[in-house]
């Protein structure tokens, strides 16, 4: 039997716009099931306090719509701002050491 000994790799730096898109995903997919429960309260509440018919359904679709593409425009920030941080701390100070074996099967 032979054992596996762990290899062991640094993260150095992470591509700001490829953090920002996949994090922009994550939102995205998450503002999604969050705008369903928004647009449906929005929608609700709309009925119930407009005077003016119409606007549930407005406020409703406009929730649903909004909370995805605001998370996913906030998840891109935040992925290329996290990204940039890194990329500093980890010049100054040593990347992440990631240790990996590999699988036998």
């Amino acid at each position: 039997m032979s054992e596996n000994t762990p290899i062991q790799y640094e993260l150095k730096r992470i591509k700001p716009v490829s953090l920002g898109k996949v994090i922009a995903l994550w939102s995205a997919l998450i503002g999604f099931i969050v705008g369903l429960i928004v647009g449906f309260v929005m929608f609700v509440i709309g009925e119930f306090i407009s005077d003016v018919s119409g606007w549930g359904p407005l406020l409703g679709i406009g929730g649903f719509l909004l909370v995805p593409l605001v998370l996913a425009a906030l998840g891109f920030i935040f992925g290329v701002v996290a990204a940039f941080l890194y990329n500093f701390f980890a010049r100054h100070s040593g990347g992440i050491i990631l240790e990996l074996e590999e699988k036998l099967n």
